[in-house]
């Protein structure tokens, strides 16, 4: 069973985001909450991002939202789970190279 299928468990929270790493895929899915027009104020929308290159960009991006919170409230928390998530990914490609 994947890492992902229980973030509870296997999550890392900062804030109201939270990232599930899956070392073995080379991968993470990062869930935040978004605003809504229904009748609920907010879902939880996730992402999944499938390498290295993708949790950067998406980093880059939600650091550059980050600077204007009242617009962006989640996007700190998120540059945030996605540099936890791109430091781990990292650091096991570099002890695979090693080994």
């Amino acid at each position: 069973m994947s890492v992902h299928a229980d973030p509870d468990t296997h999550g890392h929270r900062f804030g109201d985001v939270v990232v599930t790493v899956d070392i073995a895929l080379g991968d993470c899915v990062i869930r935040a909450p978004q605003p809504s027009n229904g009748p609920e104020n907010t879902v939880m929308r996730s992402a999944r991002l499938n390498s290295l290159d993708e949790i950067r960009a998406a980093w880059r991006t939600q650091n550059w939202l980050c600077r204007k919170p009242h617009q962006h409230p989640h996007a700190g928390d998120m540059a945030s789970a996605l540099k936890f998530a791109g430091q781990r990914l990292k650091a096991e490609q570099e002890r695979k190279r090693r080994a």
